[in-house]
């Protein structure tokens, strides 16, 4: 069977056929959650009663009445199709005071434009490794020792902090905000960067924040503490991230990762997983 993928607009929604009442599956539910979990990077304000929320991306602040009502389920039968989701590694969720948040593990394999960034973002990777090993076969036949490798970005030495800062800002808005760009940080920040020719391309970034997006630990979904830049950003715990130290728990698993190619089977001290 080939695999691929079609898009469903959310449009979809006003269709007889979808509004059509009836007792939903437990298909059609996974995929109306798709359909209405946030799309957007920005999180959404949103006002329930006299509190202030933000929905983040890839997650509901439905509670499960309203879950219950669209599908014409009972309560506790959304609740333990919820418990299954977390169990299986698709959702987390957490009670608020007021309602029930919900977040779609890897929401971005669903999601079309996330998927194209990350398909420029590898070939750009491809192209610049590509670019190297031609750079050094040519410089061997060469045997020119006044002739220079092709940089392989076109950042190099030169560190743009501003657009790191702003790469974290607009992909993990839920984690607090770089509020002054000190020396010390630029500092810091240049020290990854040349650590390691594959991260001076801004992309690598976006790659390495997506991988922290990814984990319930890291982003205080777990318990009530999240990472913050200046964390992820100091040297071992951003060889940890790579290694895949803080990988939700069903996925922990010893494999090579693509940034490192080293292999990891920590776990994270006191992780405990939460409805």
């Amino acid at each position: 069977m080939k695999r691929g993928y079609f898009a469903i607009y959310r449009k979809f929604q006003d269709n007889f056929l979808w509004k059509e009442r009836r007792v939903f599956s437990r298909a059609e539910t996974w995929i109306d959650i798709l359909m209405n979990v946030q799309h957007k990077e920005t999180p959404k304000k949103v006002i329930i009663g006299n509190m202030v929320l933000y929905c983040n991306y890839a997650e509901s602040l439905k509670s499960l009445e309203t879950w219950a009502n669209r599908w014409g389920w009972s309560r506790s039968k959304v609740k333990r199709f919820l418990d299954l989701c977390v169990s299986e590694d698709m959702i987390v969720v957490k009670n608020e005071t007021v309602t029930t948040r919900l977040r779609v593990i890897n929401y971005k394999l669903y999601d079309p434009k996330r998927n194209a960034i990350e398909t420029q973002s590898k070939r750009n990777r491809n192209a610049i490794e590509t670019q190297s090993n031609t750079d050094k076969n040519d410089k061997n036949v060469n045997n020119d020792k006044n002739v220079k490798d092709t940089p392989l970005t076109p950042h190099g030495e030169n560190c743009p902090y501003d657009e790191i800062i702003n790469l974290y800002h607009k992909l993990l808005p839920g984690l607090p905000k770089v509020k002054s760009v000190t020396k010390n940080l630029k500092t810091r920040i240049k020290a990854r960067w040349k650590e390691d020719k594959a991260r001076q391309v801004v992309l690598w970034w976006g790659d390495y924040f997506n991988i922290v997006n990814e984990s319930n630990w890291l982003m205080g979904r777990v318990k009530d503490w999240n990472a913050d830049f200046h964390w992820i950003t100091g040297p071992k715990n951003m060889t940890k991230i790579l290694n895949g130290g803080f990988e939700n728990k069903k996925h922990r698993k010893a494999k090579k990762n693509e940034f490192s190619g080293k292999k990891y089977t920590g776990t994270p001290e006191n992780e405990i997983k939460w409805l």
